[in-house]
This record gives C-alpha cells, sequence and structure tokens, in this order.
C-alpha cells in the first residue's frame, strides 16, 4: 500500500479535486494523508466535513505553519508509521489523469537504482512543465539567474536541467518537480525525509542531494500524465512573500549542500538578496519582509 500525502493551505476546495482525481484514476491500494497547515480560511472545517466517513482520508492538522517541508514530514512520517512501501507527494493543486500513480508504481518497481519517479507535467494550458533537475552547483546556479539566464538562446539552460524525450522514460541523477513524485519509503528514510530549514522553495535540490549521497536515481515516465495550476497556493501569498522565501531557501542550500565560500556568497547575495532590498525602497509589501531578510543575512 501507498501513503499519499496531501499539504493543504488555504486551498480546501482545490484538494478536494485532487482527492477525486486520485479516487477516479488510481487502482492500486492507497491511504491519504491529508495535512492541514494551519489554514486561515476554514480549510479545516470544510475537509472534515467533506471526508469523515472516508476512511481512505486521514486528516491531520498540524499545529503550526513551517511550511513546506515540515508540514509534508508530518504526513510522511504519519505513513511510515503506517508501514507504507511507498510515499506520494501532491500539491492540492494536481489532478491525475488515468492510472498516472498505478504507472508511476510500476516504475518505481521496475529497477532497484531508482529511488523516485515523478510522471509527464502539463500546466492548465498544455505545455509540459515537468524538469528534470541536475544537482545543483555553483555554477548552475548562476546560469539561472539574470543576467545570466538571458544567455539560455546559447544553451546554457542545459546546465541546469536535463533536455530529455518526453515522450520516453527518462532516468538521471537529480531530481524532478516537488509537485508530485513517488519515492522509496526506505530511501526517503535514508535521507530523513525533507530538510525543515527551508519554508519554500529548493526542498527538490536538497532531495537531489541526498539521493546522490546513495547513488539513487530518479526517473521520468511518460505513461503517467498529470496536471498542475502551478504554485496557486503560493500566488494569493504575494510576489515579496514568495521572493523573501526563494532567497532565503537558495542561501541555505549553497552554503549547506553546495557548500560555497565566502567570495561565492557574496556574489549570490549581489544577484538575489541585493534586488530584493532595493524593491523594498518602493514596495511596502517587499519592505514588510526586508528587516526577516537582513536578519537571515546576519546568521549566513
Amino acid at each position: 500500500m501507498i501513503g499519499i500525502v496531501i499539504l493543504n493551505y488555504n486551498s480546501w476546495e482545490d484538494a478536494i479535486t485532487c482527492i477525486a482525481s486520485i479516487k477516479q484514476t488510481t487502482r492500486c491500494m492507497y491511504r491519504i494523508y491529508l495535512v492541514d497547515n494551519k489554514s486561515t480560511d476554514n480549510s479545516l472545517f470544510y475537509l472534515n466535513e467533506t471526508y469523515r466517513d472516508d476512511s481512505d482520508v486521514i486528516i491531520i492538522e498540524s499545529t503550526e505553519n513551517k511550511g513546506y517541508a515540515q508540514g509534508n514530514n508530518i504526513g510522511v512520517r504519519r505513513a511510515l508509521k503506517d508501514g507504507m512501501s511507498e510515499i506520494l507527494i501532491s500539491n492540492t493543486d494536481v489532478i491525475f489523469q488515468n492510472s498516472a500513480i498505478d504507472n508511476m508504481i510500476v516504475a518505481l518497481e521496475s529497477r532497484e537504482d531508482v529511488a523516485v519517479v515523478g510522471p509527464r507535467i502539463f500546466d492548465i494550458n498544455g505545455n509540459d512543465s515537468q524538469f528534470a533537475s541536475k544537482l545543483l552547483t555553483f555554477m548552475r546556479f548562476l546560469r539561472s539567474k539574470k543576467p545570466f539566464c538571458f544567455l539560455d538562446k546559447w544553451g546554457f539552460k542545459s546546465g541546469r536541467y536535463y533536455q530529455y524525450d518526453q515522450l520516453k522514460p527518462f532516468t538521471f541523477y537529480g531530481m524532478v518537480s516537488g509537485c508530485c513524485f513517488l519515492i522509496k519509503t526506505l530511501e526517503f528514510e535514508n535521507i530523513n525525509f525533507f530538510d525543515e530549514h527551508t519554508f519554500l522553495f529548493y526542498e527538490e535540490d536538497i532531495v537531489a542531494y541526498g539521493l546522490f549521497r546513495y547513488m539513487k536515481m530518479t526517473m521520468i515516465t511518460p505513461k503517467a500524465l498529470v496536471v498542475h495550476n502551478h504554485s496557486k497556493t503560493i500566488k494569493k501569498e504575494g510576489l515579496a512573500f514568495s521572493r523573501y522565501h526563494r532567497c532565503c531557501s537558495a542561501l541555505y542550500v549553497l552554503r549547506t549542500y553546495v557548500r560555497i565560500n565566502r567570495f561565492q556568497l557574496l556574489v549570490v547575495i549581489i544577484l538575489i538578496v541585493t534586488p530584493f532590498c532595493v524593491k523594498s525602497i518602493y514596495n511596502r509589501s517587499y519592505r514588510k519582509y526586508l528587516k526577516k531578510m537582513i536578519n537571515y543575512l546576519l546568521i549566513c
């Protein structure tokens, strides 16, 4: 049996739609662990009302919102306690297509060296949006940021992501999108689940480092199809909120996992933190997070 962990924050309607798609398209045995991450929109009430008689859905209330990693870990640890053999992580804004989860399980069990399987992902406009990220390095990080990202037309984007045929299975060292992936429970335990030092963003890069430590690979299977309404919940919180956490998570990952030196750290601060500080001069929403940003920089 697999444990499906869905983290909800102020998106109870999306969660219900997501779970409905799981029920309609999945044949394997599963149990859903729906974690409410201290929502402020009465999500917990609506979810309890909807699933109070549903034995397949376990609703877990988080006492505080400490972000994506900590919230998901609550569900993962409960699934582990219940003896689940694989863990599926899914955002609330993911809709599963026919047999997506079943096909991911088949792919995961097909190779011992594969620890994670991701589906083929389409956005709401029908565009392919799954990525195969390489292990993050300082240079790969630079290539993803302005002004270096403007060099993509010369092929620099391939430094951050693998280019692959979306119609064929693709296996690699790295990680897929965190919005939806299936992972073997044993491998998740080995890497100590999600690193709770990040609130949002860069979780995939941290998982990639953990998998690489054990020489475990990731696979994308085109037989599994999902639709993802990208970052719908994050958009509700605003751009300043998103950029603040993206900056902090980037600094944490680069220092802790990539192990950049002080000169490289200075370069990163100039590239991602300085623009945030400049925006705070004329944007009230950025000023709201400026003090937090300064305090975070002081501990770097």
